[in-house]
């Protein structure tokens, strides 16, 4: 739009190259294909709309002009006759007209331009490097170039988890640019000769392979952050972008310590037990040397959460003996306010469903909207709260931005399978079977058990143990286990099974104590399995708990609807059963709240569905929770209506009543079938 502008204000008059540059880009450094682009742009669209009547003329070794004259081919008789002179008001006439063509053109120009072009769709492939002690800081330059180029609304930058499936093999980049869905790819290499680095970055075209631009920038290894960042303001250039995103002010780091941090970020993505050690080795190393650096922190605080530390030991210069990881998320957030990366881990290591938590990872959403990762744990976080509209968007922005992470598209084509859109889901599927089989399998896995298909998680789990993973283990561990095969479901596990199982539920000294110190405590199973064995004075013990997460449940907020949802019913009947009435009905009332909330947030998990049945039946709603079971037999997890036959103690108010009868049959019939698809596998 400022081209256009510029050329209609000095009309005839030719505008160089460099006042392009002054004027339109505020002097920052372009190349001749970003004003070429520009100029193509405005031709294009003046043929569409005023042929022959405007256009922009090259003016060989100076720039550009824009030339107005009338069009002989659309102009009336008697102007055309004017042209010969008929009238000496003729030419006024047609110096009027060509002007009015030539605003009227410009106008709709204008209108045209003033809607923002589609995001150029870029990828960042792993920095490539000979030197193997130079790998983790190519893949943390590389993965830190995502930010700012992220942040920039003319690009869409395709997350990590997605570029790394590339990482060391040699594929022709014209196929990596179709299934990743992008215009452009960035490649580039890091060498090092003796105490400098030597980064050489390219922007390829993924159409044709064609390099559209390529850049070295050399620095001393202390000097990596103001190479990184005109690596990053040289591609957008090169893409016709600039830096016009939402560029945080950064603030002054020292150079080792930067250096420290980008090896630690290529460490710490690999989350293996190795990767996450020297990456804290060496973020302990960065916080020592600039204890002032807040990312630093942010990181040491995740794998700090991440290996379960309650406190880490810090160097003497930080002025601190130990620190939890909490606290080192804390730091860092008092260092920047709005680092995302801090925010983000910090939701994650709040308790499950708290409200401290949801705002922190909405915090980070709002600092960094286009971060996969990011956008991921807030769609959990909404699925948790029983928001499935919102995590289904959610969900879809993430895949969106990475569609090979096997865990967004899990995420995304759950939801997409609860809304009943059995094509997305064969989609998500395909796209990444592609790519990585073996993503394919656990996002297969999680579907299957979602479908109540259980004999196929345990196939998935029993015939490629190491192809589908550690999760894809743990299901089809859960699922021998919920049918019956609990020897055969710990040999799986490995060393990996639940702390407790249905042949050794722990007394609730142990129960009680774990509630506190394990993050992610599976209140939910839990809670079945101590009704089925009739323990409701344990439930109500681990409900006082102050100490323990369960404590949120007794506060009516909007984060933590979802597991009030999930376990309000159960401390209801425990609570009835001890005969504290007052206290059960407050949960109920609490419970039906949620149930509502959940129920008006559009389709979603089968479980939840079972819950407000188990729910409204412990409230004494028999006739709501009877609709609800019967018209959604055909998708709800019958694990939740029966196990091995017996019905969960939630609908003792509903035995004997016919209906419920004929469900609980199907439920065992169901239950019955795929025990014995189990068995015909013939891997046990």
């Amino acid at each position: 739009m400022q081209v256009l502008v510029l050329l209609s204000r000095k009309s005839g008059i030719p505008v160089t190259r460099d006042e392009l540059i002054e004027r339109c880009w505020d002097g920052r450094i372009v190349g001749d294909d970003a004003i070429h682009r520009v100029i193509s742009r405005l031709r294009i669209l003046l043929r569409e709309i005023a042929p022959n009547a405007v256009s922009v003329e090259t003016v060989a070794r100076v720039g550009y002009r824009l030339i107005v004259e009338p069009d002989s081919d659309t102009l009336t008789p008697e102007v055309q006759a004017g042209r010969h002179g008929l009238s000496i008001f003729r030419p006024m006439t047609l110096i009027l007209s060509a002007i009015f063509v030539a605003v009227c053109a410009l106008g709709v120009i204008a209108w045209k331009l003033s809607y923002p072009a589609a995001p150029v769709a870029l990828a960042v492939l792993p920095f490539e490097t000979s030197d193997r002690d130079l790998e983790p800081l190519a893949d943390g330059f590389s993965q830190d170039l995502l930010v700012p180029l992220a942040r920039n609304p003319g690009l869409r930058v395709i997350g990590r988890q997605s570029t790394w499936q590339y990482k060391g093999k040699s594929l022709d980049l014209r196929r990596i640019g179709r299934q990743l869905g992008v215009d452009y790819l960035v490649a580039g290499t890091l060498s090092r000769d003796r105490k400098r680095v030597l980064v050489r970055v390219s922007v390829i075209r993924a159409s044709d392979a064609a390099t559209t631009w390529s850049q070295s920038f050399t620095g001393a290894t202390q000097e990596l952050q103001p190479l990184h960042r005109a690596a990053a303001n040289g591609i957008a250039v090169a893409l016709d972008a600039g830096m016009t995103g939402k560029a945080r002010a950064e603030s002054r780091v020292d150079g080792e310590a930067y250096t420290l941090y980008l090896r630690a970020r290529g460490l710490f993505h690999k989350r293996t037990d190795q990767s996450l050690e020297g990456a804290k080795t060496l973020l302990l190393e960065a916080v020592r040397i600039d204890p002032d650096f807040a990312p630093a922190w942010a990181y040491l605080g995740g794998v700090g959460a991440m290996f379960g530390d309650k406190q880490i030991g810090l160097p003497a210069e930080t002025g601190l003996k130990t620190i939890t990881p909490r606290g080192a998320l804390e730091r860092a957030l008092k260092l920047d306010p709005d680092l995302a990366d801090a925010h983000g881990f910090m939701g994650w290591v709040d308790p499950p469903n708290s409200l401290d938590g949801f705002r922190d990872i909405q915090r980070a959403v709002e600092l960094e909207p286009n971060d996969p990762q990011i956008l991921f744990w807030y769609s959990i976080e909404l699925l948790n709260q029983g928001n499935f509209h919102g995590h289904a968007e959610a969900a879809a922005r993430a895949v969106a931005l990475d569609p090979l992470w096997k865990r967004s598209v899990t995420e995304a084509a759950a939801a997409s399978l609860w809304q009943g859109d059995e094509v997305a889901v064969r989609r998500y599927l395909d796209r990444i079977r592609a790519v990585d089989p073996d993503g394919a399998l656990e996002v297969e896995s999680s579907l299957a058990a979602l479908r109540g298909d259980w004999s196929r998680v345990v196939e998935i789990g029993l015939r490629y143990p190491a192809r589908a993973g550690l999760q894809s283990r743990q299901a089809a561990n859960e699922f021998l286990d919920e049918l019956g095969f609990e020897r055969e479901g710990r040999l799986l596990a490995r060393g990996q099974e639940k702390i407790w199982n249905n042949d050794r539920l722990p007394d609730l000294a142990t129960l009680l104590r774990q509630s506190t110190e394990q993050r992610d405590f599976d209140y939910e199973e839990l809670l079945r399995m101590l009704r089925l064995e009739g323990r409701y004075r344990d439930i109500v013990a681990l409900f006082d708990n102050e100490k323990g997460d369960m404590a949120e449940v007794r506060h009516a907020t909007f984060a933590n609807r979802g597991i009030r949802s999930l376990i309000g019913g159960s401390i209801a009947q425990a609570l009835l059963k001890l005969g504290r009435k007052v206290d059960a009905q407050r949960m109920l009332r609490l419970t039906e709240d949620a149930d509502r909330a959940v129920l008006s947030s559009g389709p979603g998990s089968s479980c939840f569905l079972v819950t407000q049945a188990r729910n409204a039946a412990v409230a004494g709603r028999r006739e709501e929770a009877l609709e609800i079971l019967e018209a959604n037999l055909a998708k709800v997890d019958c694990l939740g209506i029966a196990y091995q036959g017996q019905a969960d103690p939630m609908f003792e108010n509903l035995r004997g009543n016919p209906r419920f009868e004929a469900i609980l049959r199907r439920a065992n019939s169901h239950w019955h079938k795929e025990r014995r698809e189990v068995l015909a596998l013939g891997l046990l």
